[in-house]
């Protein structure tokens, strides 16, 4: 019947939009929105990520720091990082800070984050390696980046 075939169409849609590694298809992960602004920040692709916080350690790029734009560390906090990343010479920051922010409140997402980086940071640097990974093919449940070997379902 029509509508027996509707949800077949409809799951063959989705897949297209959100591509899974194997490892994800085989345990029934839900897939994340397409929209990858509503992403956690731990989903974008590792390259990409380390790409991102590369950018961001670059400190003097930036208008207002990183830890002041993002709003939710104290200064204790933020001294404790600084001096724990000191002897890599401030590289590193980003990630830790990053990895923090991300985890501690599901609205701190890719799209809080990009919007951070154009208003408070100024940093159309760091908004393009962001748009970059959007571009990419990656698994829309544990967001590793997708190629030949991990065909999605």
């Amino acid at each position: 019947t029509i509508g027996s075939q509707k949800p077949t169409q409809e799951s063959k849609k989705s897949s297209k939009e959100s591509p899974m590694c194997s490892s994800c298809d085989s345990k029934d992960e839900t897939p994340l929105s397409s929209d990858r602004d509503k992403w956690p920040i731990g989903k974008i692709e590792f390259g990409c990520f380390d790409e991102i916080c590369k950018l961001l350690d670059l400190t003097d790029r930036s208008k207002k720091p990183l830890m002041s734009a993002l709003g939710c560390f104290d200064q204790t906090t933020a001294a404790c990082i600084e001096k724990k990343c000191e002897r890599m010479g401030g590289m590193g920051i980003a990630e830790v800070v990053l990895g923090r922010w991300g985890s501690s409140n599901h609205e701190n997402n890719v799209g809080a984050l990009k919007k951070i980086l154009k208003d408070s940071m100024q940093r159309d640097d760091v908004v393009v390696e962001i748009e970059k990974w959007e571009n990419l093919r990656v698994c829309h449940g544990c967001g590793i980046k997708l190629n030949s070997l991990n065909k999605p379902h």
